[in-house]
């Protein structure tokens, strides 16, 4: 519920922005919650049968195949640029800056420092500009700040740790995610629920702004950086269930056998637990996957299957060299105890 009340805020902050308020409460309406306990309710689908083949095919054929997704991963690199006029209509956010009518329309050293200022919700004019969907001045500023230098302006936060690539990922503005990922906008930087741009593009199945950001130079830090609930991207991604995303992101480096911080399951437990055995398939394609990976409990995925009584999974495991009934008896807590704890041991998290 907290992260909940984390969200509501969010959306109560920011009454200025005119959006859907299903950007902010994305999270809620996927497929899971990740409740404070650390277990994972995960919406199962219905068996589709009683065969490994039974696996709709317009589904399978949605996943890309592994050497296909070089091509989805565009490098950014930041190109010169002429011109960074101001637009011809300048949103009333733009009142924080005065323009000189003899600059031509570039930023001077003194138009730079008004740039520091915030509001009261710690929004910069960049902010705003990504807020108000004013793509025209928002590429306006980030350009001048690229020319001035001043890229650690690109990275300011608000009062809930978003710096303008949070924003304008959660306001899916494409254009302006991918000019921020070019003129180098850190993609490493957590908000007040410990999320990068990145764990936003994965929570809300955005496929296109995770193509983008995976173009950082910088994006390998990311890729298995863990949230205050414990989740890496690829969790989130796994989760939500948009199969190319996980495929782009493990062509990418993410690790197919990362645990999550509160119960030690990989994507693989993930997508047992939740009988998806598409996603179940679309892991076996890597070899670096480890289908006997145990839990913080000692509980592999094979353990997860005949839990449930469910033969179909058992049967898919055992084709693809899954250990019967392998449990980690030397664990002194159950995984049931790991679920009650909820433990997550971060480096940091604001209060």
């Amino acid at each position: 519920m907290e992260l909940r009340d984390d969200i509501l805020r969010l959306e109560r902050n920011f009454k200025k922005i005119n959006v859907d308020s299903q950007s902010f409460d994305s999270a809620y309406y996927s497929n899971y919650s990740a409740s404070s306990s650390g277990s994972v309710d995960i919406e199962e689908k219905p068996s589709s049968g009683s065969s490994c083949n039974e696996i709709l095919r317009s589904d399978l054929a949605a996943i890309p195949e592994t050497g296909d997704c070089k091509d989805l991963i565009q490098p950014s690199v930041c190109k010169p640029t002429s011109e960074a006029k101001p637009p011809s209509s300048i949103s009333s956010s733009s009142t924080i800056i005065s323009h000189d009518e003899q600059d031509d329309g570039f930023f001077t050293q003194s138009n730079v420092d008004d740039l520091y200022n915030q509001d009261e919700d710690g929004d910069s004019v960049l902010h705003m500009a990504i807020i108000e969907c004013d793509a025209n001045l928002a590429e306006y500023y980030i350009i001048n700040v690229r020319m001035l230098s001043c890229n650690h302006l690109l990275d300011l936060q608000n009062n809930l740790f978003q710096t303008p690539l949070h924003l304008a990922v959660v306001t899916k503005q494409y254009g302006i995610v991918e000019l921020l990922v070019r003129n180098g906008a850190s993609v490493d930087i957590r908000d007040n629920n410990g999320n990068t741009p990145l764990h936003v593009a994965c929570r809300d199945g955005d496929f296109e702004c995770v193509k983008m950001l995976l173009g950082a130079k910088n994006i390998k830090k990311s890729l298995n950086m863990l949230n205050y609930d414990g989740l890496t991207s690829i969790h989130l991604a796994a989760l939500r269930k948009p199969y190319p995303t996980v495929s782009i992101l493990l062509y990418a480096g993410a690790n197919i056998n990362v645990q999550d911080g509160k119960s030690g399951r990989t994507i693989l437990h993930y997508a047992v637990e939740s009988n998806d055995k598409i996603l179940v398939y679309q892991l076996f394609k890597y070899p670096e996957l480890n289908i006997n990976a145990v839990t913080f409990g000692g509980v592999t995925a094979y353990c997860l299957a005949d839990d449930q009584n469910n033969e179909l999974m058992k049967n898919i495991l055992r084709t693809n060299g899954a250990s019967l009934f392998y449990r980690d008896s030397s664990s002194e807590d159950s995984d049931d105890d790991m679920f009650l704890s909820g433990d997550v041991h971060m480096d940091y998290q604001p209060s």
